[in-house]
C-alpha cells in the first residue's frame, strides 16, 4: 500500500522478482542490519516512485528471504524467495494463555471508526491499555465500551483492561505507528 507494486510473482513460481528501480527492497536483523540472502529477516522498502512522499528504509511488517540463486526464468531483478508473513507480536493473558495481536485488533476494528490512531500498551501479563486519539465528534463512552466489550470476547475474563483518550501517539522507531507497544517502550 505504501508504494504500490514492489514485485511480481515469477511464472516458474519460485519467489518474487523484485521492482528494484521504484522501490528498492532490503531483508534486515532487528537491529536494521542487512542479511545474507537466504536468511530471514524483516522487509525493508525505500519509496523512490512517489514524489509526494518518499519513504526510505520503511519497515513493512513483513518477513521474507533473498534467493540465493539467479531465477531460472532468465530475469536479472532479484528474487524474493520467501515469504514468511507478517511480523506478529504475542500478547500473554492473565491465565498464562498466548495471542498473536491480529486476533485481538480484528476484533475491534468496526469499533474503531471513530478513532484517528490506537496502540494497545501491553505492560505485563494480563494487562492491558488502550491508547486512542478520537475523531472530534467521536462519543467517546460508546467508543470505550465498543473496546472494552470486544476486548473481553477474545481475551476473557481476569485480564485488567483499560482505555485512555490521548492527542497524539508517537511514531515508533523507523516512524511507523506501532499498534503493539510494552510499557518500556513508551517515551516520556
Amino acid at each position: 500500500m505504501e508504494v504500490g507494486r514492489i514485485g511480481f510473482q515469477c511464472e516458474e513460481r519460485r519467489g518474487f522478482h523484485l521492482n528494484i528501480d521504484l522501490c528498492p527492497v532490503r531483508i534486515v536483523d532487528a537491529e536494521g542490519n542487512d542479511l545474507p540472502p537466504g536468511q530471514v529477516g524483516e522487509v525493508v522498502i525505500s519509496n523512490l516512485y512517489n514524489r509526494g512522499m518518499v519513504l526510505l528504509n520503511y519497515r513493512i511488517g513483513d518477513y521474507g528471504a533473498m534467493s540465493l540463486r539467479p531465477c531460472p526464468c532468465g530475469r536479472s531483478l532479484p528474487v524474493l524467495e520467501q515469504l514468511e508473513g507478517r511480523s506478529s507480536s504475542t500478547l500473554r493473558l492473565a491465565d498464562g494463555r498466548e495471542i498473536l495481536d491480529h486476533v485481538l485488533t480484528h476484533a475491534y476494528k468496526d469499533v474503531l471508526k471513530e478513532a484517528l490512531a490506537f496502540q494497545i500498551v501491553h505492560s505485563r501479563p494480563g494487562d492491558f491499555r488502550w491508547r486512542v486519539v478520537a475523531a472530534l465528534d467521536a462519543d467517546r463512552n460508546a467508543l470505550q465500551r465498543g473496546i472494552l466489550d470486544a476486548a473481553r470476547r477474545v481475551l476473557g475474563e481476569g485480564n485488567v483492561l483499560a482505555v485512555e483518550f490521548v492527542d497524539r501517539i508517537e511514531p515508533g522507531q523507523g516512524g511507523k505507528l506501532e499498534r503493539i507497544v510494552r510499557s518500556s517502550q513508551l517515551k516520556g
